[in-house]
């Protein structure tokens, strides 16, 4: 989580802080079954990134992006 690697077992809660852009991933490296129960809220303008698949996931608007097909250059002015 946000570059620590933390070990988990069974019966573990694990949580970050609300607001913060924090990245994490979870890592089965066991021959054991890994379960999560994921609880977030849906928040208005919310976007999650994930980078190892180069993507940005608008939530509300279920709308996904790749993060290299940027643009070299836009502008909103019309006169342009």
């Amino acid at each position: 989580m946000d570059g620590e690697e933390i070990l988990i077992k069974a019966g573990n809660v694990i949580s970050k802080p609300a607001g913060k852009n924090i990245a994490h991933q979870f890592i089965n490296n066991s021959t054991e079954l890994l379960q999560i129960l994921d609880v977030e809220t849906r928040e208005e303008g919310d976007f999650a990134t994930y980078p190892d698949e180069d993507i940005i996931l608008l939530r509300d608007q279920k709308l996904s992006y790749n993060i290299s097909d940027n643009l070299n250059y836009w502008s909103s002015d019309h006169n342009e």
